[in-house]
């Protein structure tokens, strides 16, 4: 739930709005449908997760909801609100997603030299020692547990 927190607050954050309002503006219902979004599809949450995270802080949002405004975000609101790409790319520059481990995974089983996957190491120690640095960013055990073990197997 850490997780759900820091994008929700970076939400909150960039587009002005609480998705926890009780409110049905649509901006408001725009920027829950850009959560749902960044949620579902690129941190792999289950819809009655999302759900479960908002009855958490006090919005009823059945699991079906969630599903319609994950569709409808693709559909129509990316579409009509041009300044969600950029607070969508934002946010995801900011998190470490599912996607992109994968997409990193691939590439460096690519490497057939050992000049190339020891550049990949020292990259990939170099961008933890950063992330490590900051100390505004809190990381969940078990991503850091997982960050860890990928890179064992990569060295």
């Amino acid at each position: 739930m850490k997780r759900h927190k820091r994008i929700a607050k970076l939400v909150n954050t960039y587009t002005g709005e609480n998705i926890f309002s009780p409110k049905k503006t649509q901006g408001v219902v725009d920027a829950r449908g850009l959560f749902d979004h960044i949620m579902y599809v690129e941190f792999g949450c289950t819809y009655q997760n999302i759900s479960n995270f908002y009855y958490a802080n006090g919005k009823i949002r059945n699991h079906s909801v969630i599903l319609y405004s994950v569709r409808k975000y693709k559909e129509e609101i990316e579409l009509r609100r041009e300044d969600f790409k950029n607070i969508f790319y934002r946010i995801l520059t900011t998190e470490v997603t599912h996607v992109k481990y994968r997409n990193v995974i691939e590439d460096v089983n690519k490497i057939s030299t050992l000049k190339g996957l020891n550049s990949v190491k020292a990259f990939v120690n170099l961008t933890l020692d950063k992330e490590l640095k900051y100390k505004d960013t809190e990381t969940d055990n078990a991503d850091q547990i997982d960050q860890e073990q990928q890179i064992k197997e990569l060295t």
